[in-house]
C-alpha cells in the first residue's frame, strides 16, 4: 500500500497532508492548489465529479510551474550581484573604522617618538602610554599586546614582565578583591623615568 505525503507551505501558514488512499490525496492536493493560485476559497471536489476536474487539475499545474522554466540562480548574475554589493559597501561602509586606525596611528607616532631599541622600550613605553595618554591607572599583559602586536608582531611575555619588575621598573598591582583574573601592572616612579636621562 502506498503512502501519499504533501507539504504547502505559503509565507507563515504551513500544511501536510498524507494518506493512503489516493483518491482522496488526488481531492485534497487539488483543493490546496486551487486555494493558493486565486480562488477566494478551495472548492471542495466530490468523487462523483474527480474525472474532469483532475485533468483540469494536472492542466492547471503544467500551467504554473514547468520544471524546465523554473528560475534558479545563475552562479554568474549571483557573483555580479554579490560584486556589485561589495563594490557599494567598500564605497560607503555602514561601520566606521577610522577611530581604530587612528588610535593605532597615534600609538605609532607615541612608539617612535621615544626610538625603543629593545623589547624592554617597547613594554616601557606602552605601559606609559596605556597611563598617560589612555588615562588607566594599570595595564594587563593582554592590554600591552593588544597594542604592541599589531605595531610590532612580538608580544610582551612573562620573561619581560619578570624583568621588569626585578629591575623595579613595574609593579604589580595586588587583586584585593580576589576577583580579578588577570594580573595587573604600574609603572613605578623609576618605569616612569625610563627614558629620562
Amino acid at each position: 500500500m502506498h503512502e501519499y505525503y504533501f507539504k504547502i507551505r505559503k509565507n507563515d501558514i504551513e500544511f501536510e497532508f498524507s494518506t493512503n488512499d489516493k483518491q482522496a490525496y488526488e481531492d485534497e492536493m487539488y483543493n490546496w492548489v486551487k486555494g493558493f493560485t486565486g480562488e477566494k476559497e478551495p472548492e471542495k471536489v466530490t468523487r462523483p465529479d474527480i474525472s474532469s476536474k483532475r485533468s483540469g487539475f494536472i492542466d492547471d499545474i503544467r500551467n504554473m510551474v514547468k520544471i524546465n522554466e523554473m528560475q534558479i540562480p545563475d552562479a554568474k548574475t549571483s557573483a555580479e550581484n554579490f560584486d556589485t554589493v561589495l563594490d557599494e559597501t567598500i564605497a560607503s561602509p555602514k561601520t566606521e573604522v577610522i577611530e581604530k586606525s587612528q588610535n593605532v596611528s597615534n600609538f605609532a607616532d607615541y612608539v617612535q617618538s621615544f626610538n625603543p631599541s629593545e623589547q624592554m622600550d617597547y613594554l616601557m613605553i606602552t605601559g606609559k602610554y596605556i597611563m598617560d595618554i589612555e588615562n588607566n591607572e594599570r595595564f594587563s599583559i593582554k592590554q600591552l599586546n593588544a597594542k604592541l602586536v599589531p605595531l610590532t608582531g612580538i608580544p610582551v611575555d612573562h620573561t619581560i614582565i619578570n624583568q621588569a619588575i626585578g629591575e623595579d621598573l613595574i609593579r604589580v598591582i595586588p587583586d584585593l578583591t580576589g576577583m580579578s583574573d588577570v594580573t595587573e601592572y604600574s609603572l613605578t616612579e623609576k618605569g616612569e623615568g625610563y627614558f629620562v636621562q
